[in-house]
């Protein structure tokens, strides 16, 4: 027989806690089994006085329907106790080791909002990394476009800064016009040494006396401006045996004269043909824009020149060289 320390009640030995606290059973001494059957009457099975079921001597409470057996009034009920609450342990309690019944001060950390708040961080983080490599590739492609635009520029060749630099002209300009073409007649005006390309080469690298003579004369007139054909006769050994101004948009007598003057001094490469007249188109300007306004105008003087016209202005009987040499050929 088990009894309840608690209360007293007593048991058989198959129940193991009270019915009425939950306190674990005892076994029961020799002298509570005795006083016990004597107090029930020793080996008379107790019948319930609700249900009728029999208990054992010695037990005061019914194990079928929980009514109170022994002395008490038959009509007595056992009503149950009411179900303890279960009990619930803190898990922060329980990781810590500390005691359910211990206060805990303080409020501790949920681990689904800390959760919940490392996955926002997470997904913050993430926006505003790819924010920052959408904004480094858009500067890089800028900046890549920027260097693309001004390459050609960095990288221009020297001849092609030369020819912009030719193509636009600044201060007194002395050329040949670019409408009029050079004419070369004569037995050997088809002679590489004498044709078109090889007179015009020849006077483009021999320019800078009749620039020295133009320039002198814009000090007495800045406005002067003159478009002329200037023709030159030259020997098989390469002298200027004549030279002549056939006519030009601003006659005048002295400067004609200083460019014949230079123009007689040329000494062409020597070659085995006959001697060839050249015409050269030339324009003098201080003012590049006008230089098509020009070549216009001596362009028009041209078309109704007559080719028995003398010229405007011619050189000086040549040189003895230039005759002796006329007479050998």
């Amino acid at each position: 027989m088990n009894r309840c320390p608690r209360c007293e009640r007593t048991y058989p030995d198959s129940e193991k806690f009270c019915d009425a606290d939950g306190t674990a059973l005892v076994p029961a001494g020799p002298a509570f089994v005795e006083a016990a059957g004597r107090s029930s009457g020793e080996g008379e099975q107790i019948e319930c006085p609700v249900c009728g079921g029999k208990a054992q001597p010695g037990e005061l409470i019914c194990n079928f329907c929980g009514a109170r057996l022994g002395v008490e009034s038959a009509a007595e009920t056992y009503t149950p106790p009411p179900p303890r609450a279960p009990t619930s342990r803190n898990p922060t309690t329980a990781r810590r080791g500390a005691s359910p019944s211990m206060p805990i001060t303080g409020r501790m950390p949920n681990d689904d909002g800390e959760k919940e708040g490392r996955g926002m961080l997470g997904i913050l983080a993430y926006v505003i990394a790819a924010i920052v490599a959408l904004g480094g590739g858009a500067w890089l492609a800028i900046n890549l476009s920027n260097k693309s635009a001004v390459a050609p520029v960095a990288v221009a060749s020297p001849s092609a800064v030369a020819s912009v630099a030719a193509a636009v002209p600044t201060g007194p300009l002395v050329a040949l016009a670019n409408a009029i073409p050079v004419q070369v007649t004569g037995e050997s005006a088809s002679a590489p040494e004498r044709n078109q390309d090889s007179a015009r080469k020849f006077f483009n690298d021999r320019t800078d006396p009749l620039l020295d003579s133009y320039t002198h004369a814009l000090a007495g007139d800045s406005s002067m401006r003159d478009a002329m054909v200037v023709r030159v006769r030259v020997l098989p050994s390469g002298i200027v045996d004549a030279a002549s101004v056939r006519t030009s948009t601003n006659p005048n007598p002295a400067f004609d004269a200083e460019v014949v003057k230079d123009v007689s001094a040329w000494n062409y490469p020597p070659f085995g043909g006959s001697d060839v007249e050249i015409d050269y188109p030339v324009i003098f300007t201080n003012d590049p824009s006008t230089k098509d306004a020009l070549e216009s105008q001596l362009n028009t003087k041209l078309a109704g020149l007559s080719p028995t016209e003398p010229p405007e202005f011619a050189s000086a009987p040549a040189s003895p060289e230039a005759s002796a040499a006329a007479s050998e050929a």
